[in-house]
């Protein structure tokens, strides 16, 4: 599926996770996969737990962690997609309205 400011994604229901100190993980059951999320992954992952568009993401990063607009596309780009690939979460796709 190709990805576009109208996707939305969303978590996998079936992926367990759980806050120790800063950091938060995130186990695969069925996969057996385990992530470690910094601060902006971890709160990137807490703000998906319902479809959400791509866009908002990318805005949500870059005023909550005051970073550059074309570096907070790239870093969200690639969290999202390794969250895809690793069956962590799901894109659906939205028509543009």
């Amino acid at each position: 599926m190709k990805i576009t400011e109208y996707s939305k994604i969303k978590q996998n229901p079936d992926i367990i996770s759980y806050q120790e100190g800063d950091e938060l993980y995130l186990i695969h059951p069925e996969k057996g996969y385990v992530f470690t999320l910094n601060e902006v992954g971890a709160s990137i992952w807490k703000n998906i737990k319902k479809p959400t568009l791509i866009t908002s993401i990318m805005s949500y990063v870059i005023s909550e962690f005051e970073v550059e607009e074309k570096a907070a596309m790239k870093d969200v780009d690639t969290f999202l997609n390794v969250l895809f690939i690793y069956d962590l979460a799901g894109f659906l796709k939205i028509r543009k309205t």
